[in-house]
């Protein structure tokens, strides 16, 4: 028996599907199917019911199942350490960014980041800030920066900024005093959300549910790019950082908000592990820049 192996029984009894945990194995349906056959054979024991409707594990297996997730977690951290003695062969740190982080932190924040490890490759990717807590999930990267704070307990996280939230809109749509502008006079707004996450309106959302506010809203745009744009044409309001209003066009209303009703927090994440040395060393400096900045 080996990693392999031991891994590809994990992925099918997560997946409760061969062909799903072939696919996230990148290996061939058929392949996968000998390979837990094989497994099997070494145990003397059925670990799946194999159907028309699919496969599902049996009571053995899943007994079995923790041990061997153990197992294949502790070959990743062995790995992963051991990788630490050979740096030519250590792979980059992958840092997943969510658009405005990059104007939330000073101009000097990337560069210093970059080079943190002589030995190894800081690689930065902009992704929707959505995708960046996905692809942390799913091990695609390892850290990503984007608005927080997030509720999922899978996550720890270090805040990098904190900014108050500007209403940006254009005069058509506003029918109310802008100075003395209420709760109640931003739900006649029509808003712009990026996309449907849990900081998809930076609080805001929030603040209309706990007084009963009806609002529309409208979700189908995941790239803020796009979303300032369609605020410029006048479709809806946005929402923007205090740090991103020199890309607004100086027609455009602005309504500050409270830090109390909306704020944009960028924060680095990332999921509890046995970390590599470069890993380590990006956790360091993330903690010293939100202490140096933010005093926690």
């Amino acid at each position: 028996m080996n990693s392999n192996q031991l891994e590809w029984f994990c992925n099918a009894c997560e997946a409760r599907s061969f062909a799903k945990a072939a696919k996230a194995s990148f290996v061939s349906r058929q392949a996968f199917g000998k390979a837990i056959k094989c497994m099997e054979n070494e145990l003397e024991c059925t670990l799946f019911q194999r159907t028309e409707q699919g496969t599902a594990p049996t009571e053995a297996a899943l007994r079995i199942y923790p041990i061997a997730r153990q197992c294949v977690d502790g070959f990743r951290d062995m790995k992963k350490i051991c990788g630490e003695y050979s740096p030519c062969n250590q792979r980059p740190v992958r840092i997943a960014i969510a658009d405005g982080v990059v104007e939330s932190v000073d101009e000097s924040f990337f560069d210093e980041l970059e080079s943190l490890d002589s030995s190894c490759d800081i690689v930065i990717e902009k992704h929707y800030y959505a995708h960046c807590m996905d692809y942390l999930k799913d091990g695609r990267v390892d850290f990503a920066i984007a608005p927080g704070p997030v509720t999922d307990d899978l996550f720890d996280s270090l805040p990098l900024a904190r900014e108050k939230v500007t209403v940006i809109v254009v005069p058509d749509l506003v029918h109310f005093p802008v100075e003395d502008a209420t709760p109640e006079d931003l739900a006649t707004l029509p808003f712009f959300s990026v996309g449907t996450g849990e900081q998809a309106m930076l609080g805001l959302d929030a603040m209309f549910r706990e007084r009963g506010l009806e609002f529309r809203r409208i979700n189908r745009y995941t790239e803020f790019g796009i979303v300032l744009r369609k605020a410029h044409a006048g479709v809806a309001a946005a929402l923007a950082p205090e740090s991103v209003l020199p890309r607004i066009a100086p027609d455009m209303i602005t309504i500050p908000l409270s830090l109390e009703h909306a704020s944009w927090e960028p924060r680095c994440f990332w999921i509890p592990r046995a970390f590599s040395r470069a890993e380590e060393s990006v956790v360091e400096f993330m903690r010293d820049h939100a202490l140096s900045e933010l005093g926690r």
